[in-house]
This record gives C-alpha cells, sequence and structure tokens, in this order.
C-alpha cells in the first residue's frame, strides 16, 4: 500500500514546491532558538530582558498577519512568499552584527515580518490550490514541512554556535531565508484566482 504522503503529493504536487521553501525558512527560524537568550546575554542585558527579544519576533507576526493578507488578496500569492524570506534575511543578518539591545530587538521584529509575510501567504496559497475535500489534507503535509524545519533547526543552531560563535546561527538563518525566497522565486506558482 502507498504511503499517504505519496497520494497526497501526487493530487497535487504543488504543495511540494511551497513545502521546500517553507522547510528551509522554518530550519532557519529554529536556528536562533538555543542560542539566543545566550546571544542577547553577551551584549550584556538581564534576563528579563531577553524576554524583549523573543516578544519582538511574535509581535511582529501578530501585526503582520493581516496586512499581509489584504496585499496577498490584492497584489497575488507570491509577493509574500517571495519578499516575506527576503526580509527575514535581512532582520536575522543584521541581529548577527548588532551591538545592542535595542538594534536586537528591532532586527527580530524585522524577521518577524518577513516570516509572518511568508506564513500568512503560504495559509492562503493553500486555501487557492485545495478544496474542502482535500485541504485538511494538503494543510497537514504543509504543516509537517514547517515542524520538521523548526525541529531540525535547534540542534543545526547549536551545532554552528558552537563551531563559529554565538553570531554565525544569525547569518546562516539568513542565508537559509534567501534560499526560501529564491526557490519561491522561479518554484512557487500564482494562485491569485484570476476574478480576484
Amino acid at each position: 500500500m502507498r504511503p499517504e504522503i505519496l497520494t497526497i503529493l501526487k493530487e497535487n504536487p504543488t504543495i511540494l514546491l511551497l513545502c521546500v521553501s517553507t522547510a528551509l525558512l522554518t530550519s532557519g527560524q529554529g536556528m536562533v532558538a538555543p542560542i539566543l537568550p545566550l546571544y542577547a546575554d553577551s551584549l550584556g542585558v538581564s534576563v528579563a530582558t531577553v524576554g524583549l527579544v523573543i516578544s519582538a519576533f511574535g509581535l511582529a507576526r501578530f501585526m503582520t498577519n493581516i496586512p499581509t493578507a489584504i496585499l496577498a488578496q490584492k497584489f497575488g500569492r507570491r509577493l509574500p512568499l517571495v519578499v516575506g524570506p527576503f526580509i527575514a534575511a535581512i532582520g536575522n543578518g543584521m541581529a548577527g552584527v548588532v551591538d545592542s539591545l535595542t538594534y536586537l530587538i528591532i532586527f527580530r521584529f524585522v524577521a518577524g515580518i518577513g516570516s509572518a509575510a511568508f506564513i500568512t501567504g503560504a495559509i492562503i496559497f493553500i486555501g487557492d490550490i485545495t478544496t474542502p475535500a482535500n485541504r485538511g489534507r494538503m494543510m497537514s503535509v504543509y504543516q509537517g514541512s514547517f515542524i520538521l524545519g523548526i525541529s531540525f533547526g535547534p540542534v543545526l543552531g547549536g551545532l554552528i554556535a558552537e563551531a563559529f560563535g554565538l553570531r554565525a546561527p544569525f547569518f546562516a538563518v539568513a542565508g537559509l531565508s534567501v534560499l526560501s525566497g529564491i526557490w519561491a522565486i522561479f518554484k512557487v506558482p500564482e494562485t491569485r484566482p484570476p476574478q480576484e
């Protein structure tokens, strides 16, 4: 009996194109998770202040979701799927070179904007390519790629930080984000219905 995942991918192989981009982006997001408190501490901030650094990313995602959905509705799904990873790359790359808490918070916020743009665009993309009959199965494949990236990211981030220092994972994240954006440019199709 053929595994269920192969059946789903055969039903709509476009989902796989999105999943590759998602796994690249989310593995990058996971990379900084184990080192972020240590990195913030190296800048001389208190443990309580480290929470601000972590919260900045989540706050940006919260504030970006609705504007991204509006832009995707008006200009197409590829916009957030392509631009989001590049914004995340800028935020993460700059977070790796800052020397103050203020700038670290700002650039983590920027990275959160890029992440939110991509994830919101991806969910709309899945809504476009699915039907009520297969949406749950397709969403589970997408969620699997998301979780796969987030799960492997911390291991890679810890190894990179151990070998190259606390700033290195931020540069690796930026690189993976750029790869995600490039993949979206060349492989992920536009799914916005013509009537919109």
